[in-house]
C-alpha cells in the first residue's frame, strides 16, 4: 500500500510530464505540443486557391469548414518526394490551420528532463519555427512552435483571404 507521500510524489511526477505529437516529414522527425494539435485527419488533396500565397498549398473541407493548409516540408526546407498521409489541425490562438505531414508516429509523454533548449539542435531547423528540443528515444526532435508557423505577414494575408474586401456599395451579411 502506498503512503500519502508516495501518492503526492506520483502526482508531482505526472504533472512534470508533457505530451507531444511526434510526426515524420520525409526522413526527419518533428513534434508539436499535444495542446496545439486539435485533430489528426487523413490526407485529402487540398483545393488550390487562385492568387494564394506560396505558403498556402490549398484548402481542405473539415465538417463543412474550409481549413487552410500549409506544407510543413516547406518550413523545414525538405523536398517532397512522397505524398503526405495526414493533415494536422493546428491551433493558432483562435484560428486553425492544417499542416501536411507524412506520418503521425505517436503521442509521446516526456518527462521534463527530456525537453531542452533549441540550442541543442544545432542547424537542424530555423529556430524561428522551433520552441524546444525533445529527446525521443535516441533522437533529438525539434518541437514546432505552432504560433510561429506563420509569420505576421502570412497571418495577415490569410485573414484577408478569409474576409475579402467588399466592393463599394456591397452590403455586409
Amino acid at each position: 500500500m502506498q503512503s500519502a507521500h508516495d501518492k503526492k510524489r506520483e502526482v508531482a511526477d505526472a504533472q512534470e510530464e508533457e505530451e507531444f505529437v511526434v510526426v515524420r516529414l520525409e526522413d526527419e522527425y518533428f513534434a508539436f505540443d499535444v495542446a496545439d494539435v486539435a485533430e489528426v485527419l487523413p490526407y485529402s488533396e487540398p483545393v488550390r486557391m487562385p492568387r494564394a500565397p506560396k505558403f498556402l498549398v490549398g484548402l481542405v473541407e473539415v465538417r463543412g469548414i474550409m481549413l487552410p493548409v500549409v506544407d510543413l516540408r516547406l518550413r523545414a526546407e525538405l523536398s517532397a518526394t512522397q505524398r503526405p498521409r495526414h493533415v494536422l489541425a493546428i491551433r493558432l490562438g483562435e484560428r486553425f490551420i492544417g499542416a501536411l505531414v507524412d506520418e503521425v508516429c505517436e503521442v509521446y509523454s516526456a518527462e521534463a528532463a527530456s525537453v531542452g533548449s533549441v540550442a541543442s539542435l544545432g542547424d537542424k531547423l530555423d529556430a524561428q519555427y522551433v520552441s524546444r528540443a525533445l529527446r525521443w528515444g535516441q533522437r533529438l526532435v525539434p518541437v514546432m512552435d505552432a504560433v510561429r508557423l506563420l509569420t505576421t505577414d502570412e497571418t495577415l494575408r490569410l485573414k484577408r483571404l478569409r474576409s475579402p474586401r467588399r466592393r463599394k456599395g456591397e452590403k455586409q451579411n
